[in-house]
């Protein structure tokens, strides 16, 4: 896949994301929860990093739970972490640096 179709791809489920968000509001419930899942080195933190960033430019803080006990995208290696995201997260550099 090129990076302009994944780039796409990203933003339709952004998009996906974004409504479901907004008919949870409405309806008064939770919002959507999204589980990204896949092999070593497949791509699951970028794509982590470009939703969260997509929704934001959506207008929704989203809340970032990293299961990822061998990564570092929130927190140092060997453990987990949530946070809310307020602002853009990079893409290319980890928010935990040793």
């Amino acid at each position: 896949m090129g990076t302009e179709t994944k780039t796409i791809s990203y933003q339709n489920v952004a998009y996906l994301i974004h409504q479901a968000q907004g008919r949870a509001l409405q309806e008064k419930r939770i919002g959507p929860k999204v589980l990204i899942t896949g092999s070593a080195n497949s791509g699951k933190t970028t794509l982590t990093r470009i939703l969260c960033n997509y929704i934001l430019k959506l207008g929704w803080s989203p809340l970032l739970v990293d299961l990822d006990v061998g990564g570092c995208l929130l927190s140092p290696p060997g453990t987990i972490a949530a946070s809310l995201i307020d602002m853009p997260l990079s893409v290319c550099l980890e928010l935990y640096v040793e």
